[in-house]
């Protein structure tokens, strides 16, 4: 089976209960697929505005039993942090290649880069 890491965009509050309530519904989650091993997890801070929501959540965070009824638009994702945990990625997913070199089998590593698409610039609707 390839590699495989999962991220998942989570708390719109930096609070150490939130972030807990986040990684243990994402570990959750996870225990559903035993055969996925990801070789890392990571959990970022996200982003809410009820501006921007589509149908039908637009209508279901009206409901005063919604846990986004009257929250404030929040935006907390790290952009740095996430470039970085991708620079770390791209070492962890590079192959490594054998040629030979003098009659002997040496190990040639080449250069891969995962590119994490940055959303504020592909969609302005997140």
């Amino acid at each position: 089976m390839a590699p495989v890491a999962i991220f998942a965009l989570g708390p719109f509050h930096d609070e150490e209960e939130e972030w807990k309530e986040v990684r243990a519904r994402l570990d959750k989650e996870l225990e559903k697929f035993p055969l996925l091993t990801p070789i890392v997890t990571e959990i970022f801070g996200g982003k809410y505005d009820e501006e921007k929501l589509r149908f039908p959540d637009n209508i279901i965070l009206k409901l005063p039993g919604s846990p986004l009824h009257n929250m404030p638009a929040t935006d907390i994702r790290d952009w740095k942090a996430i470039r970085d945990w991708e620079s770390k990625l791209a070492a962890q997913f590079q192959p490594p290649w054998h040629t030979e070199r003098n009659g002997k089998m040496a190990e040639t590593k080449i250069k891969l880069k995962i590119q994490v698409p940055t959303l504020q610039d592909s969609d302005p609707n997140l």
